[in-house]
């Protein structure tokens, strides 16, 4: 029922093993993500399990502890139970008026061997509109049996430890895949090889923390060495790299699951809306001889070689005063640059003379002066470059490029082009004529070859990452294990809390908190036992010792609950109280009001405003400038126009805490640091130490600009934190809103007591919710 961790010290060694997996039954009423949703109150559920609308045979799906009710009520009421995971054909009747419904198959699934882990069933009968209508009638006048909501069956396989929560999204996919390429990728996910891989991590970094929390506890004791904490570092440096591979992978599974977009840009009439005709096998863009025809993009879904593929038919790029010409440009432009795959089109005609004039020309660099050339067409001077775009470059490995129109060629220039288009090292190239088609298998092959390179093969190698949600929670995991060997250096209580939230970003991919997972390996049985002969005698002492170490710091934990996880941050109960007066508030409270800022009170703006932790903060103080960019390159922050962090006066790598809180704000518009203290100047050497750092770490100008801003000063010695979490709060408002206000209206002694109460209410809020 429960996971055990027995850890030996034999040779002074540590080597852990499990002896029992967690019993899926009770998972289900321990998992705290979906606590509500235990499947002892959900009752009984059933559904139309084929498609809807007439067909041979329909398949309705029963699941919950009414089903064998349910089997007898459907069928002869003298009939035995059938016997499980075997077809039976089986009279159904009405459960009232005891009329025959049809003629069909039953299947009982006892549990726990079904796909819900409950008490399951299959009734097949025919598929005729009334046959299907009357049968699920009957079901719903079955005393606590109820039509399934949409998924249920799923999430109660999810609940029931039948699926994690990688293999739903891997179901989904499957439901969904149109390629074979799709297909292969999904059913890996569904049959559990990228949670395998996420699981492997998690116990991995779990014996990590378990080991760092032993040397905090027990490091006194002469079992415990500190080259456990030498091994710990290296292994969670071999799983950070590992995540960090798996990251960098250029989104190939994202790629399969949504689809390869691929841009055809080029000039007016060069054959793009030809050449999605053709793919296409019907008129899907309007063909004309009259130039920038095509205005908008033009989308169209394919399987090509067994991916799925979106063509989008771009305007003709050319100069233009047309104003709706323009916009479609842009369009096209934008497109473009957005474009996993561009396959730019070049009329040989042209291109052809213009080429072979220059033959010691490389072939790369003529295509890439062609789209500086092509990509560089709004008009009055608003050139928008692909090779210093803001928004993303055209990487020349990332185009196809196809010369049109060879039916028009003469044959000796056509030879010479298809000569030069062979040689060694050049792009992916290939000449066709849309008008006869030719060429046009060697088009498609090239553009399957290039997919494959960005896509990968999905049958094999490490399974690939697939969802946004999965890399999010990746990224901010390689965020935490970085800031943990950080703190190696500086204080082992600091590693065990970055090793727990890295922990928790694992178990939301997996769908499973690990608020407590820590401490089931480490105080189920985590005790010391020496196996030479000479320390038997001290054995029981050391028990005790470890027993009650473990029991003390058990209690402590229940003694102070979880009370909300929000997005990165923990609160406990005790955070929570640090909010009633006279307390001074910590990090936790400060960096869920930052984050409860961006996440939600100013969400339209996010992509104005960023945030630093008061955790990310610390580390940043105590870093080196080649340091920081661990810390600060996931929170992308380059493109924010105002950046905030509190700051607290700690500058010591060896004490844990600080007695002040002050704002620091980075303005980028005018590129200037400017520090807000309730105390003045408390914190202001420290503020010029952090600005110093980051303005190394910002592009900017050659001169740091740091500015003491004037602001209401607290009246009492507990309030800093408010003041920052206030500050903040009011000055985004003035930056982003135009609020009117000064800070002296909005902060004062009575509003931050008010502010405190909401800040606390808002809490329990968001924990019901």
């Amino acid at each position: 029922m429960h996971r055990f961790l027995r850890t030996w010290v034999f040779n002074k060694k540590f080597y852990t093993f499990d002896i029992l997996r967690v019993s899926p039954r009770f998972a289900v009423i321990k998992n705290e993500h979906y606590s509500t949703l235990t499947t002892e109150s959900g009752g009984t559920v059933f559904a139309l399990s084929s498609g809807i609308g007439r067909c041979g045979v329909a398949v309705v799906r029963v699941s919950g502890p009414a089903t064998a009710l349910a089997i007898r009520l459907l069928s002869k009421p003298t009939a035995r139970q059938p016997k499980p995971r075997v077809a039976t054909l089986t009279r159904f009747y009405d459960p009232c008026t005891r009329q025959q419904i049809d003629q069909g198959i039953l299947l009982w699934f006892p549990k726990p061997q079904s796909f819900t882990g409950e008490d399951c069933a299959e009734f097949h009968v025919h598929g005729g509109n009334a046959v299907i209508k009357a049968f699920l009638t009957a079901l719903a006048k079955i005393p606590n049996v109820r039509l399934a909501e949409a998924g249920e069956f799923t999430k109660r396989a999810f609940l029931n430890g039948k699926l994690e929560l990688t293999e739903v999204e891997g179901l989904s996919d499957l439901l969904h895949a149109e390629t074979e390429a799709q297909h292969q990728q999904a059913l890996r996910q569904m049959q559990g090889e990228l949670g395998k891989l996420y699981q492997q991590w998690k116990q991995d970094l779990l014996k990590c923390a378990a080991n760092v929390e032993a040397y905090i506890d027990f490091s006194e004791d002469d079992n415990i060495e500190a080259d456990v904490l030498d091994e710990a570092r290296n292994q969670i440096q071999i799983i950070q790299n590992q995540i960090r591979n798996h990251l960098n992978d250029n989104r190939r599974g994202e790629l399969l699951r949504d689809g390869v977009q691929v841009a055809l840009l080029g000039e007016p009439n060069v054959g793009k809306s030809s050449l999605l005709n053709i793919i296409c096998q019907r008129p899907a863009a309007i063909v004309s001889s009259i130039a920038g025809t095509t205005r908008d993009v033009i989308e169209s879904f394919h399987n090509i070689g067994g991916y799925p593929v979106t063509f989008c038919d771009t305007a003709g790029l050319r100069q233009t005063t047309n104003l709706v010409e323009l916009e479609g440009v842009r369009r096209a432009i934008k497109r473009g640059l957005q474009a996993d795959i561009v396959i730019l089109m070049l009329d040989a005609v042209h291109q052809c003379n213009k080429f072979l004039e220059r033959p010691k020309m490389v072939l790369g660099d003529y295509i890439s002066e062609q789209l500086e050339t092509l990509m560089a067409t709004t008009n009055q001077g608003e050139s928008q470059s692909p090779l210093d775009s803001g928004q993303r470059r055209i990487n020349l490995n990332d185009v196809v490029v196809v010369f049109n129109k060879l039916d028009l060629v003469d044959k000796s220039l056509l030879a010479n082009l298809q000569k030069r288009l062979s040689s060694p090292g050049t792009p992916s190239c290939c000449a066709i004529s849309c008008l006869n088609q030719d060429g046009l298998t060697h088009f498609l092959d090239t553009l399957v070859k290039k997919i494959k390179q960005r896509c990968g093969d999905p049958s094999v190698g490490n399974p690939s990452l697939t969802q946004q949600r999965h890399r999010v929670h990746l990224t901010q995991c390689v965020h935490h294990l970085g800031m943990s060997l950080h703190y190696f250096n500086h204080d082992e209580v600091l590693v065990a809390e970055q090793l727990r939230r890295a922990l928790r970003q694992l178990g939301k991919i997996v769908g499973q908190f690990v608020n407590d997972d820590i401490l089931n390996v480490l105080f189920k049985d985590f005790f010391a036992l020496r196996r030479e002969e000479g320390e038997k005698k001290r054995t029981p002492e050391v028990t005790s010792v470890l027993l009650q170490s473990s029991n003390n710091m058990a209690g402590k934990h229940e003694r102070n609950p979880i009370v909300l996880d929000y997005h990165n941050t923990l609160l406990r109960q005790s955070d929570v109280n640090l909010l009633d007066q006279p307390n001074w508030i910590n990090d936790n409270i400060i960096g869920f009001a930052f984050e409860y800022f961006e996440k939600e009170q100013f969400g339209h703006c996010a992509d104005l405003i960023g945030f630093i932790s008061p955790s990310v903060t610390q580390a940043i103080k105590l870093s080196s400038d080649e340091e920081i960019c661990i810390f600060l390159d996931p929170l992308n922050l380059q493109q924010k126009h105002y950046i905030f962090m509190a700051v607290n006066d700690n500058m010591a790598a060896n004490t844990y805490g600080g007695t002040h809180w002050s704002l620091l704000v980075y303005d980028r518009n005018i590129e200037e640091f400017h520090h807000f203290d309730s105390l003045t100047p408390s914190n202001q050497n420290v503020s010029m130490c952090l600005s110093q750092k980051l303005f190394n770490y910002f592009p900017g100008p050659d001169k740091l600009y740091f500015k003491e801003r004037t602001c209401p000063r607290q009246e009492n010695g507990y309030d800093c934190g408010m003041h920052v979490i206030s500050t903040c709060e009011h000055l985004i408002r003035e930056f982003v809103e135009a609020c009117i206000l000064t800070l002296d209206d909005v902060i004062s002694l009575a509003n931050i007591q008010k502010k405190r109460q909401n800040l606390k209410d808002l809490i329990y809020q968001l924990k019901t919710s």
